[in-house]
Protein backbone atom coordinates (compact mmCIF):
# COMPACT_ATOMS: atom_id res chain seq x y z
CA UNK A 1 0.00 0.00 0.00
CA UNK A 2 1.67 3.29 -0.96
CA UNK A 3 1.74 6.57 1.19
CA UNK A 4 -1.17 7.96 -0.88
CA UNK A 5 -2.96 4.87 -0.74
CA UNK A 6 -2.88 5.20 2.84
CA UNK A 7 -4.00 8.71 3.17
CA UNK A 8 -6.60 8.16 1.11
CA UNK A 9 -8.00 5.13 3.26
CA UNK A 10 -7.43 7.25 6.53
CA UNK A 11 -8.97 10.12 4.87
CA UNK A 12 -12.49 8.36 3.72
CA UNK A 13 -12.79 7.06 7.21
CA UNK A 14 -12.32 10.55 8.79
CA UNK A 15 -15.02 11.80 6.14
CA UNK A 16 -17.41 8.29 7.26
CA UNK A 17 -17.45 8.79 10.80
CA UNK A 18 -17.76 12.56 10.22
CA UNK A 19 -20.89 11.77 8.19
CA UNK A 20 -21.83 9.13 10.39
CA UNK A 21 -22.01 11.68 13.84
CA UNK A 22 -23.44 14.44 11.45
CA UNK A 23 -26.67 12.06 10.61
CA UNK A 24 -27.14 11.00 14.18
CA UNK A 25 -26.46 13.80 15.37
CA UNK A 26 -28.78 16.01 13.16
CA UNK A 27 -31.62 13.65 13.56
CA UNK A 28 -31.53 13.58 17.24
CA UNK A 29 -31.50 17.62 17.23
CA UNK A 30 -34.30 17.15 15.24
CA UNK A 31 -36.66 15.25 17.36
CA UNK A 32 -35.58 16.69 20.42
CA UNK A 33 -36.22 20.40 19.54
CA UNK A 34 -39.53 20.49 19.66
CA UNK A 35 -39.40 19.36 23.33
CA UNK A 36 -37.36 22.03 24.43
CA UNK A 37 -40.00 24.34 22.95
CA UNK A 38 -43.42 23.10 23.94
CA UNK A 39 -44.85 21.00 26.58
CA UNK A 40 -47.46 18.77 24.59
CA UNK A 41 -45.65 16.04 22.26
CA UNK A 42 -45.92 16.64 19.18
CA UNK A 43 -47.91 14.90 16.28
CA UNK A 44 -50.22 14.43 18.86
CA UNK A 45 -52.81 12.78 17.16
CA UNK A 46 -50.64 10.26 16.30
CA UNK A 47 -47.99 9.94 19.56
CA UNK A 48 -50.58 9.47 21.98
CA UNK A 49 -52.08 6.89 19.70
CA UNK A 50 -48.63 4.85 20.13
CA UNK A 51 -49.02 5.90 23.94
CA UNK A 52 -52.71 4.39 24.34
CA UNK A 53 -51.51 1.37 22.58
CA UNK A 54 -48.81 0.63 25.81
CA UNK A 55 -51.21 1.11 28.13
CA UNK A 56 -53.91 -1.48 26.44
CA UNK A 57 -50.77 -3.56 26.13
CA UNK A 58 -50.20 -3.60 29.55
CA UNK A 59 -53.82 -3.72 31.13
CA UNK A 60 -54.61 -6.87 28.61
CA UNK A 61 -51.61 -9.14 29.29
CA UNK A 62 -52.70 -8.37 33.15
CA UNK A 63 -56.42 -8.62 33.23
CA UNK A 64 -59.21 -9.12 30.58
CA UNK A 65 -60.15 -6.47 27.64
CA UNK A 66 -63.99 -6.37 27.81
CA UNK A 67 -63.83 -2.92 26.08
CA UNK A 68 -61.88 -3.83 23.66
CA UNK A 69 -63.74 -7.43 22.69
CA UNK A 70 -66.60 -5.94 22.10
CA UNK A 71 -65.02 -2.91 20.04
CA UNK A 72 -63.53 -5.63 18.04
CA UNK A 73 -66.67 -7.39 17.58
CA UNK A 74 -68.27 -4.67 16.86
CA UNK A 75 -65.58 -3.24 14.53
CA UNK A 76 -65.27 -6.96 12.10
CA UNK A 77 -68.38 -6.53 10.85
CA UNK A 78 -69.23 -4.99 7.62
CA UNK A 79 -72.04 -3.12 6.67
CA UNK A 80 -73.81 -3.27 3.28
CA UNK A 81 -76.27 -0.70 4.11
CA UNK A 82 -74.51 2.24 5.30
CA UNK A 83 -70.86 3.81 3.94
CA UNK A 84 -70.50 6.11 7.64
CA UNK A 85 -70.96 2.61 9.62
CA UNK A 86 -67.81 1.29 7.94
CA UNK A 87 -66.14 4.86 8.04
CA UNK A 88 -66.62 4.66 11.62
CA UNK A 89 -65.55 0.97 12.04
CA UNK A 90 -62.08 1.57 10.27
CA UNK A 91 -61.43 4.56 12.31
CA UNK A 92 -62.01 2.19 15.63
CA UNK A 93 -59.94 0.04 13.82
CA UNK A 94 -57.05 2.39 12.74
CA UNK A 95 -56.89 3.49 15.84
CA UNK A 96 -57.09 0.32 17.77
CA UNK A 97 -54.42 -2.05 15.48
CA UNK A 98 -52.94 0.00 13.12
CA UNK A 99 -50.57 1.90 16.00
CA UNK A 100 -49.86 -1.35 17.90
CA UNK A 101 -46.14 -2.49 18.16
CA UNK A 102 -45.42 -4.90 20.73
CA UNK A 103 -42.05 -4.29 21.09
CA UNK A 104 -42.59 -0.43 20.97
CA UNK A 105 -45.29 -0.81 23.90
CA UNK A 106 -43.32 -3.43 25.70
CA UNK A 107 -40.15 -0.91 26.20
CA UNK A 108 -42.76 2.24 27.05
CA UNK A 109 -44.56 -0.47 29.57
CA UNK A 110 -40.61 -1.47 30.96
CA UNK A 111 -39.53 2.57 31.50
CA UNK A 112 -43.14 3.25 32.51
CA UNK A 113 -42.18 0.67 35.68
CA UNK A 114 -38.98 2.58 36.20
CA UNK A 115 -40.63 5.57 36.91
CA UNK A 116 -40.00 7.27 33.56
CA UNK A 117 -43.52 9.25 32.32
CA UNK A 118 -45.37 8.00 28.67
CA UNK A 119 -44.59 10.98 27.45
CA UNK A 120 -40.86 11.16 28.04
CA UNK A 121 -40.79 7.40 27.15
CA UNK A 122 -42.07 7.87 24.17
CA UNK A 123 -39.40 10.87 23.41
CA UNK A 124 -36.47 8.18 24.59
CA UNK A 125 -38.16 5.67 21.92
CA UNK A 126 -37.63 8.50 19.34
CA UNK A 127 -34.36 9.22 19.97
CA UNK A 128 -32.83 5.14 20.06
CA UNK A 129 -35.31 4.86 16.51
CA UNK A 130 -33.45 7.46 14.78
CA UNK A 131 -29.99 6.33 16.15
CA UNK A 132 -31.12 2.90 14.44
CA UNK A 133 -32.55 4.51 11.62
CA UNK A 134 -29.68 6.27 10.53
CA UNK A 135 -26.51 4.06 11.57
CA UNK A 136 -29.04 1.69 9.50
CA UNK A 137 -28.59 3.96 5.91
CA UNK A 138 -25.24 4.40 6.66
CA UNK A 139 -24.84 0.75 6.90
CA UNK A 140 -26.28 0.10 3.54
CA UNK A 141 -24.17 3.21 1.87
CA UNK A 142 -21.36 1.31 3.11
CA UNK A 143 -22.22 -1.73 1.63
CA UNK A 144 -23.12 -0.42 -1.74
CA UNK A 145 -21.04 2.29 -1.89
CA UNK A 146 -17.21 3.25 -1.79
CA UNK A 147 -16.32 4.75 1.65
CA UNK A 148 -16.11 8.52 0.35
CA UNK A 149 -19.34 8.09 -1.71
CA UNK A 150 -20.89 6.86 1.24
CA UNK A 151 -20.18 9.23 3.58
CA UNK A 152 -21.35 11.82 0.69
CA UNK A 153 -24.86 10.00 0.58
CA UNK A 154 -25.18 9.89 3.84
CA UNK A 155 -24.43 13.70 4.41
CA UNK A 156 -26.99 14.27 1.31
CA UNK A 157 -29.47 11.99 3.30
CA UNK A 158 -29.20 13.97 6.15
CA UNK A 159 -29.75 17.55 5.07
CA UNK A 160 -33.09 15.69 2.91
CA UNK A 161 -36.11 15.14 5.47
CA UNK A 162 -38.27 13.37 3.30
CA UNK A 163 -41.10 14.73 4.43
CA UNK A 164 -44.38 12.45 4.36
CA UNK A 165 -41.79 9.14 4.58
CA UNK A 166 -41.11 9.36 8.06
CA UNK A 167 -37.25 10.62 8.36
CA UNK A 168 -38.39 13.45 9.92
CA UNK A 169 -40.25 11.60 12.96
CA UNK A 170 -39.18 8.41 14.43
CA UNK A 171 -41.96 6.15 15.42
CA UNK A 172 -41.92 1.95 15.32
CA UNK A 173 -42.82 1.98 11.50
CA UNK A 174 -39.63 4.23 10.81
CA UNK A 175 -37.45 1.99 13.53
CA UNK A 176 -38.76 -0.79 11.82
CA UNK A 177 -36.66 0.52 8.25
CA UNK A 178 -33.54 0.61 10.35
CA UNK A 179 -33.88 -2.17 11.47
CA UNK A 180 -34.55 -3.72 7.95
CA UNK A 181 -31.36 -1.58 6.69
CA UNK A 182 -29.15 -3.39 9.03
CA UNK A 183 -30.63 -6.62 7.54
CA UNK A 184 -30.08 -5.50 3.64
CA UNK A 185 -26.34 -4.85 4.80
CA UNK A 186 -26.26 -8.31 6.97
CA UNK A 187 -27.72 -10.51 3.96
CA UNK A 188 -25.45 -8.61 1.13
CA UNK A 189 -22.15 -9.02 3.37
CA UNK A 190 -22.44 -12.48 4.36
CA UNK A 191 -24.71 -13.75 1.23
CA UNK A 192 -23.65 -11.71 -1.81
CA UNK A 193 -26.71 -10.59 -2.44
CA UNK A 194 -30.93 -11.71 -1.75
CA UNK A 195 -30.31 -14.18 -4.66
CA UNK A 196 -27.53 -15.74 -3.60
CA UNK A 197 -28.41 -16.40 0.11
CA UNK A 198 -31.40 -18.03 -0.49
CA UNK A 199 -30.53 -20.15 -2.74
CA UNK A 200 -27.66 -21.14 -0.86
CA UNK A 201 -29.93 -21.72 1.72
CA UNK A 202 -32.30 -23.73 -0.40
CA UNK A 203 -28.90 -25.78 -1.13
Amino acid sequence: MTQATRYATWFGRLFFAAALLFAVGIKVIDVALPYQQRLMLPELDDTYAYILTAVQFHDCLSEECPGISSLLEESTAVSKDSNGDNLARWDINSRLWLFHSPFWAATMNLLHALGVSWESGFHALEIVSATVVMTGIATVCLVFLPLEAAAGALFVMTLLRFAGHGLYWFVPGTMAFGVTCWYVAYVFRKGGGFGGRFVGGAA
